[in-house]
C-alpha cells in the first residue's frame, strides 16, 4: 500500500513537472511539434541503454515481430497521439488548467473498461455434458470435457460502476476546485486546450492497455515501455518531417527542456 502510494505521488509530480515545462516550452517560443517530439527521441536512446543488460532489447523485437501491426498501432495511439495532444494543450491554456483536466484520465480508463476482454474457462457446458454421458463413454467424455475447459474463452469486463461513482466525486472536486480560476481563461481557448486533454485523457489507457493485452506475460513494463518508444518513433520523424516542411525548427532551450522531461 505505500509503496503505490509513493509510486502515484512520484507519478503525479512528473506529470506536473511535464506540464509546468511544455508551457515554459511554448512561452518561450517554442513548437508543440519539437516539445513532443523530441522526448522521444531521447527516450529511446536511454531505454536502450537500460535494455543493454541481459540482452533485453532482443526479447524487445522478438516481441514486436511476432504481432508488428499492433504493436505500431497501439504505440502510436497510447505515446503518439496522447503525448502531441498534451503538449498542443499547453499552447492554450496555463498549465495548471492542462493538469486540472487531465485528471479526466481517472475517469477516462474506467469508462474503456468494456472494450477489454479477459480469457476464462467454459466450465458449465463440460459439467451438462458430464451428466448426459453414460459410464461406458466417461473416459472419452471427461478427455473432450478437459479439452474444452482449456479452450479460453474471451469474456468482456463489465463496466466498473463503484469505481465510476468514487472517481466522478474525486473529479468533480478538482472541477469546484479550479472553476474560479478558469473563469478568466478566453472561453475559446480553455475550450481547445480541454478538448485536446480530454482526447490525450483516453488515448493514453486505450494504447496502454491494448498493448498489454498483446504483449506476452514475460514482458515487463520497462521492455513494454521501450518497445512502444520504439514503435511511435516513426509517428514522431512524420511529425518532426512535418515541422520542417513547414519551417519550424527547435529552440535551443526546447533541447535542455525535452531532455529533463524525458
Amino acid at each position: 500500500m505505500k509503496k503505490a502510494l509513493v509510486l502515484g505521488l512520484l507519478a503525479s509530480l512528473f506529470f506536473a513537472v511535464t506540464f509546468v515545462l511544455n508551457r515554459q516550452m511554448q512561452v518561450g517560443g517554442g513548437h508543440w511539434i519539437w516539445s513532443s517530439s523530441l522526448r522521444f527521441y531521447y527516450m529511446a536512446p536511454l531505454l536502450f541503454i537500460l535494455m543493454l543488460p541481459g540482452k533485453r532489447y532482443m526479447t524487445v523485437l522478438r516481441e514486436i515481430r511476432k504481432n508488428a501491426a499492433a504493436w505500431f498501432l497501439w504505440s502510436t495511439v497510447g505515446f503518439g497521439i496522447f503525448y502531441l495532444c498534451l503538449t498542443m494543450a499547453a499552447s492554450y491554456g496555463p498549465s495548471w488548467l492542462i493538469a486540472s483536466t487531465w485528471q479526466v484520465t481517472i475517469i477516462a480508463g474506467a469508462l474503456l473498461t468494456p472494450l477489454f476482454y479477459r480469457k476464462s474457462n467454459n466450465a458449465n457446458s463440460d459439467r451438462n455434458s458430464d451428466r448426459n454421458s453414460d459410464r461406458n463413454s466417461d473416459r472419452n467424455s471427461d478427455r473432450n470435457s478437459d479439452r474444452n475447459s482449456e479452450s479460453p474463452v474471451r469474456v468482456r469486463h463489465a463496466l466498473p460502476v463503484k469505481q465510476l461513482v468514487v472517481s466522478a466525486f474525486i473529479l468533480t472536486g478538482i472541477v469546484l476546485v479550479q472553476i474560479q480560476d478558469a473563469v478568466a481563461v478566453p472561453d475559446d481557448t480553455a475550450l481547445a486546450g480541454m478538448v485536446l486533454v480530454l482526447v490525450a485523457a483516453f488515448a493514453y489507457p486505450l494504447g496502454n492497455r491494448k498493448m498489454m493485452a498483446v504483449v506476452s506475460s514475460g514482458l515487463g513494463t520497462m521492455e513494454r515501455v521501450f518497445g512502444m518508444t520504439l514503435c511511435s518513433l516513426p509517428f514522431w520523424l512524420l511529425l518532426s518531417a512535418a515541422g520542417l516542411v513547414m519551417g519550424v525548427r527547435p529552440t535551443a532551450g526546447q533541447f535542455v527542456q525535452t531532455l529533463v522531461v524525458a
